[in-house]
């Protein structure tokens, strides 16, 4: 019997040791990305994306010249709406506390349009983590853990959910979308965290279902992913149910692209942070299997543009970088180039606070604008775009 219980002890505590994280670090939520800090080659501290849809490392081209990052040569790659082709550099290291990995390539590009100011995009990683590791995002605690495949076994108060890995080598989740018609359609996304988004459908599947038409009152909106300018319809969701649970009353890209990921027949479309953030998620590659609990942001309400506008930090102020039309900010009369000083007399706002407090408004907000050199004010009567 002392055999026996020593077996016993011996497997208990191995299986501890399986669930125990090699590592973990904090993570902040900033712009619709999960933020993490890394020293790349020993030096500095940079901002950087965690992304499940990067399956290469990314560095901004201008921080890459500062650091001394010299490139090994040029590849090109798939990015949201076409070929891209950058420079890359081999050969490096990045640490996030006492974890590292070694013999690192980072494709460079300038990603200036992807942060501002207040929260710069440095870089992105993310493939070669969750393929050698099972990788853990807790957004209650908002820290993330990386354990070995080998013994680890899930929590038993999370869901298991199988995924494919085809195609992409990013997660691939079945989901349904509920139209305003009634009717409902059924598809493949990939799960993309660093995707500043509820759902972005592909240009062959809206296509294929007529969603152009179906969706109601579209907006034109300008974004520039990974060195690809893009030009896509936001259009308002009435439902959609994936990852086990129902949501509502939230807003979808509809694709032009018919190039890169948006372009593809292989996935429907993408399912991004505004929805994954509402689960704690452990992702295992070699299961293929994502295991779900959820978060505290479940039931929050989506992020929907009610002011109208796209802006940037720039200089202590939000530069006006498009108004939607009919939006409440056309009615305005703002403009692009427009310097934003003080919202209701508000100063320092970040990006997020700003598009959350015309979310909230109960009324009239009041906006100290630079316009062509001379200082006004205009109230914006809040409004969502659908």
């Amino acid at each position: 019997m002392r055999i026996v219980y020593s077996l016993v002890f011996l497997l208990l505590v191995t299986l501890a040791k399986a669930n125990d994280p090699i590592v973990k670090f904090p993570f902040t939520i900033e712009h619709g990305h999960i933020y993490i800090h890394l020293k790349l080659n020993g030096q500095d501290s940079l901002h950087v994306a965690f992304d499940t849809g990067a399956r290469a490392n990314l560095l901004d081209s201008k921080l890459a010249l500062q650091l001394g990052i010299k490139a090994s040569g040029s590849q090109t790659v798939q990015g949201v709406a076409g070929a891209v082709t950058m420079d890359y550099s081999s050969g490096n290291s990045f640490e996030i506390g006492d974890f590292g990995m070694r013999s690192q390539t980072f494709l460079m590009m300038d990603l200036d349009h992807l942060g501002d100011e207040d929260s710069p995009m440095d870089g992105v990683i993310g493939g070669g983590i969750f393929d050698n590791y099972i990788v853990e995002i807790d957004y209650d605690a908002y820290v993330i853990k990386l354990y070995e495949f080998r013994g680890y076994e899930a929590p038993a108060d999370y869901e298991a959910l199988k995924f494919s890995l085809r195609a992409f080598r990013i997660p691939i989740i079945p989901g349904t979308l509920f139209l305003p018609d009634g009717t409902s359609i059924s598809g493949d996304f990939l799960v993309d965290t660093g995707a500043s988004l509820a759902f972005s459908i592909n240009t062959p599947f809206a296509k294929k279902h007529k969603l152009y038409s179906k969706m109601g009152e579209t907006y034109q909106y300008k974004f520039r992913a990974v060195g690809n300018k893009n030009i896509t319809e936001m259009a308002r969701l009435e439902k959609a149910s994936i990852l086990g649970q129902s949501f509502e009353n939230m807003t979808a890209r509809l694709a032009r692209s018919t190039a890169g990921v948006s372009g593809t027949t292989a996935v429907s479309g993408i399912v991004g942070l505004e929805v994954l953030k509402r689960f704690n998620t452990i992702y295992d590659y070699y299961r293929q299997t994502m295991y779900l609990k959820p978060s505290h942001y479940l039931d929050a309400p989506f992020q929907i543009n009610y002011s109208g506008l796209s802006v940037k930090k720039q200089d202590g102020v939000f530069l006006v970088e498009d108004v939607y039309a009919g939006s409440a900010a056309e009615v305005a009369k703002i403009k692009i180039g427009d310097q934003i000083e003080s919202i209701d007399g508000n100063l320092n706002m970040t990006r997020d606070e700003f598009h959350e407090y015309f979310q909230n408004a109960k009324g009239p907000v009041a906006l100290k604008i630079l316009s062509e050199g001379k200082s006004i004010v205009v109230n914006l009567r809040p409004r969502a775009m659908f």
